[in-house]
């Protein structure tokens, strides 16, 4: 009987650690809009479905019978991809931190992450292409003068 439960225990510690919410991250726009992203492993492909609570209040879902909260009625979007939950707010306004849950839910497995959410300290979402960018313009605007008079 030991082993039977041993070998039940692995089973299952095999197939909680194939699901999982990896990361949750926001930052702003050029808009000033909160965009989150909610990257996920789920063990299948299926029909997985994904809210986005504020404060316990539904902000957005592609769970249609889920319902949306009327304070982010026309100002939260959400669209799911293959590994991921992408979350828009347009008008973000708040001047207090607050907690932002994705929840990720397949058939009768519901996988769930926070996040606190301050605007002072967010970041712009397009900070690190302009960071990788912006060195190879340096570089070129110090070579290309060195190499031209090379010739």
């Amino acid at each position: 009987m030991m082993y039977y439960s041993v070998l039940a225990s692995f089973c299952l510690l095999g197939m909680a650690s194939s699901q999982s919410i990896n990361s949750l991250t926001a930052c702003l726009t050029k808009d000033q809009n909160l965009q989150m992203e909610c990257r996920f492993t789920l063990p299948n492909q299926g029909n997985a479905t994904c809210t986005y609570v504020v404060d316990k209040k539904v902000a957005a879902s592609t769970n249609i019978t889920n319902k949306v909260d009327p304070a982010f009625q026309n100002r939260g979007s959400v669209n799911m991809h293959s590994d991921k939950c992408v979350f828009t707010l347009t008008g973000f306004a708040d001047s207090e931190p607050k907690m932002y849950n994705c929840t990720i839910q397949q058939d009768k497995s519901v996988l769930n992450m926070g996040l606190t959410v301050d605007k002072k300290k967010t970041v712009a979402c397009s900070a690190g292409n302009t960071l990788k960018h912006g060195g190879v313009i340096l570089l070129l605007a110090f070579v290309l003068p060195l190499l031209s008079g090379m010739l």
